[in-house]
């Protein structure tokens, strides 16, 4: 082998490994989008009549963090502040539309996220277009 093959080698493995770790990193990151789920169970268990609303509340939960979760991937932001915005959203929403029933409220951060991914869109499709 030359040392051309082995540079070519070792900037193919350097990719996988970088390819491995931002996969990795995604799978940690769907897990708080289970979160309504989880939650919608524990309640149950503790509030067993309200089992139907519970039912409802972690489907409109799920639609919401999927929503939140889909701009935020696109968001040209560190990972770990993507991670503690979206953990923010889900608690505001949890807060407001389950045990207050303020559902207008509830929604308060998704305009915040809309104009974040608003103001970014030119860098966003520069960055995906280099892709």
């Amino acid at each position: 082998m030359t040392m051309d093959t082995l540079e070519k080698l070792a900037r193919k493995n350097a990719e996988h490994d970088a390819e491995v770790k931002k996969e990795k990193t995604g799978h940690i990151l769907l897990m708080p989008i289970l979160i309504p789920f989880v939650f919608g169970y524990i309640a149950d268990f503790f509030y067993p009549e309200t089992s139907g609303i519970t039912f409802f509340f972690a489907l409109s939960m799920f639609a919401y963090s999927f929503f939140i979760a889909a701009i935020g991937s696109l968001l040209l932001m560190p990972t770990w502040l993507k991670f503690v915005s979206f953990c923010i959203c889900q608690i505001w929403f949890t807060y407001f539309w389950f045990f207050n029933d303020l559902y207008m409220l509830s929604f308060v951060p998704l305009p915040f996220v809309y104009l974040i991914a608003w103001f970014q869109r030119h860098k966003i499709k520069s960055a995906n277009a280099h892709k």
